[in-house]
């Protein structure tokens, strides 16, 4: 769907999916939900909780997600590498350019 809804070819996608999945994964989890499904009413809530605790908090809050969601260290390692972009963009208000959100407010 990631393609569909930004009106993007698969080949000119410019992303990994990879790293749009985990962080499908760890926003679900941190909406309190399993799989990959974030629908954007949840998370704009998580987005505006994490707007309301500092950065070590806000990492270490992600990193939990990601524990609850695997025990693969390379999960955990992505994880840390996508810090920076999803506080980012949790931050200008930009979670569609990192998360796919299936609905509408």
């Amino acid at each position: 769907g990631y393609c569909e809804s930004n009106d993007r070819e698969y080949n000119d996608m410019g992303r990994n999916i990879y790293s749009v999945v985990l962080m499908n994964a760890i926003f679900a989890e941190l909406c309190g939900k399993s799989g990959l499904e974030v629908k954007k009413s949840d998370a704009i809530k998580v987005s505006k909780m994490l707007k309301k605790i500092h950065e070590p908090d806000q990492n270490a809050l992600i990193l939990k997600a990601c524990k609850n969601i695997s025990s693969d260290i390379y999960v955990h390692n992505s994880a840390k590498k996508l810090f920076e972009h999803i506080i980012s963009a949790v931050n200008s208000n930009r979670l569609s350019k990192i998360i796919y959100m299936g609905d509408s407010i």
